[in-house]
């Protein structure tokens, strides 16, 4: 498709993120900032009143977004082929508000205008890749300018989502520290998840088994969304929000069987519960090599943090599960077929 008329999208770019900038660009006609508006209110609306669903960042069928792009002359099919995820593990909209500052900063000079990412929306991407840092979050601002408030809020650092007295508050809380060895430690499980998302096969790490992508896929996302549960009223959080991190984690006052427990934790995470989700996940997969593995034990041991082994963290992976569940349990990690051979000490202590 030949954008001559229109800003070309940045690589990894959301289809909003590009429309905004078009929108805002003085020199192009046939969109304002006022359709881009009306549209971000309809999506609000439409998320505060009804199911979440994709929202504007990746339904490309959506009533407003589709008009626009008709106005501007666009093909449909092109532009869902362009912006689409690559992933099939999203965050909920309302949490589709975590951005690498840095990447921010740096739209702003080359561009004028900060892009917003595709991978920033993803339960597997806590960590930007460029420049190493944990992503900040926009907690308790307009949804609506998240793109312009990225930019204001600037680094909002390390923190944890918890409760304190009677709100709810972000608050610096002791856990990991920020360093260049969580950031690769963390980096190696993303680049390692990303490598099976686009490979047909892929060999076990540590291992010559070779498995299908799909099959090794199904089994990270299962796994990532048992370590992100929810803590509710009835029952405790995943390890990957409670094992390394001092904060207590927010309650969910909602009754959620332990399908809707596994799909609400996940889409509503914070990037450091999914950096911890994905450091656990790297050393139940044996990803890390032994220097890695022996450096992630030494910087979870001197921050004062429990180091347990395959399956232990299995047996606290279960801790939240009732037991008329663990029959969907057992099914769950019965369909990972060969993998649930490799990952039998953390099975075996999920199912003890």
């Amino acid at each position: 498709m030949k954008f001559s008329n229109l800003l070309h999208p940045i690589f990894d770019e959301t289809f909003p993120s590009w429309l905004t900038r078009c929108a805002l660009n003085p020199k192009i006609s046939g969109i304002s900032e006022r359709d881009i508006i009306e549209w971000k209110y309809e999506d609000d609306q439409k998320r505060r009143f009804l199911a979440p669903g994709l929202s504007m960042e990746f339904d490309f069928h959506e009533s407003r977004g589709l008009a626009l792009a008709r106005e501007l002359h666009l093909d449909v099919c092109i532009i869902e082929k362009i912006f689409r995820p690559t992933s099939t593990l999203l965050l909920s909209p309302n949490y589709r508000t975590a951005y690498c500052h840095l990447c921010i900063q740096s739209d702003v000079l080359q561009k004028r205008f900060p892009s917003w990412r595709k991978s920033w929306c993803y339960v597997t991407q806590p960590y930007c890749p460029i420049h190493w840092c944990l992503l900040s979050f926009i907690d308790g601002y307009p949804i609506l300018d998240k793109q312009w408030n990225a930019y204001v809020r600037g680094n909002l650092g390390d923190y944890y989502q918890g409760r304190k007295g009677s709100s709810y508050t972000r608050r610096h809380m002791h856990g990991l520290p920020p360093n260049n060895i969580r950031a690769w430690l963390t980096l190696r499980v993303q680049m390692w998840i990303n490598k099976i998302d686009r490979t047909r096969f892929c060999v076990l790490p540590g291992t010559d088994v070779l498995v299908d992508s799909i099959q090794l896929t199904s089994a990270v996302n299962f796994i990532l969304r048992l370590f992100l549960v929810p803590r509710t009223d009835r029952n405790s959080s995943g390890v990957a929000k409670e094992l390394l991190t001092a904060a207590n984690p927010l309650i969910v006052h909602k009754v959620l069987d332990f399908k809707d427990r596994l799909d609400y934790g996940a889409s509503n995470s914070v990037p450091y519960e999914r950096m911890c989700a994905l450091l656990l996940l790297g050393k139940i997969f044996n990803i890390f090599s032994p220097k890695e593995h022996s450096m992630f034990k030494k910087i979870v041991l001197d921050s004062e943090f429990d180091f347990p082994d395959s399956k232990t963290l299995g047996e606290l992976s279960a801790g939240h599960v009732h037991a008329v569940e663990y029959s969907t349990l057992e099914r769950q990690l019965g369909s990972l077929d060969v993998v649930s051979d490799y990952l039998s000490d953390f099975i075996e202590g999920v199912l003890c």
